[in-house]
């Protein structure tokens, strides 16, 4: 009885492990897969002819697909990156409004995102070839902290509430493997936290994202790996306006832009 037990486990544990290459080309009895990806990238955020906070990203997102036999997808993906950047922009006198220029190193930004999804896979056997469309639900998550600037720093939260559709398509060879991916974000409300003035929140209800990627990489026993480039972008509306202890506030139209390159490990 205690090696069936021993073997059931084994079994259970091993499985993800021993059957991701054939869970590629095509599902054996429900089959799992499991990957990680760092990344090496530019970040730039702006609100045009206002301000910019760009420079080097680092960032790493990890990601679970459940296939099962009749080739229905259960997937979830989350990440983490750190944006190590120059604030160029100005200060802002909040009696007079009037704008002094500033510009200074900033290093404390981070962005998490999460997003379960739920797609179809469509199997070319004999070409090695699947196509995935999906849709889902999204959450990005942004801090920024400019406070150690006595010159005009604050705190600054922003939150993303959006539906992603998009297509992954899979190619295998050999032992050769080339994946690309194309995501439309329906943005369906943000709002916007800003630690001056006493602290305000903005509402946001009308924007954009997108974003690509295409790797190319080799199959391996236990572990494959694919690199190439990726790009992510967001374009968010004016938002509301909200009061703060001596000025309504708004923020303004802004876009996002993440690219570079990322390295995807399959195991």
């Amino acid at each position: 009885m205690r090696y069936y037990k021993r073997f059931f486990l084994t079994t259970v544990l091993c499985a993800p492990l021993s059957l991701w290459a054939g869970c590629l080309e095509q599902p054996q009895g429900g089959c799992s897969i499991f990957s990680l990806s760092p990344s090496l990238g530019y970040y730039k955020y702006a609100e045009p002819s206002l301000m910019n906070i760009q420079g080097p990203l680092v960032g790493i997102e990890g990601e679970y697909q459940y296939i099962s036999t009749k080739n229905i997808v259960l997937w979830i993906n989350g990440g983490f990156a750190f944006v190590n950047g120059r604030y160029d922009g100005s200060s802002v006198n909040l009696i007079t409004l009037e704008r002094t220029p500033l510009t200074f190193h900033n290093d404390k930004s981070y962005i998490l995102n999460l997003s379960p999804k739920i797609g179809y896979r469509i199997s070319f056997y004999s070409k090695g070839v699947s196509l995935l469309p999906y849709i889902g639900a999204g959450y990005r998550y942004l801090y920024n902290n400019t406070t150690d600037n006595v010159e005009g720093g604050y705190e600054r939260i922003s939150n993303y509430f959006y539906v992603p559709i998009g297509l992954q398509l899979t190619k295998v060879w050999n032992k050769w493997i080339w994946q690309s991916q194309i995501e439309f974000d329906i943005f369906a409300y943000g709002y916007q936290y800003s630690g001056t003035d006493g602290g305000f929140t903005n509402a946001q209800h009308d924007g954009y994202g997108a974003n690509a990627y295409t790797l190319f990489g080799r199959k391996e026993h236990m572990l494959s790996w694919l690199i190439g480039p990726y790009i992510q972008y967001w374009n968010i509306k004016q938002s509301e306006f909200a009061k703060g202890d001596t000025r309504t506030w708004y923020e303004p139209e802004n876009y996002t832009i993440n690219t570079g390159v990322m390295v995807k490990f399959i195991f």
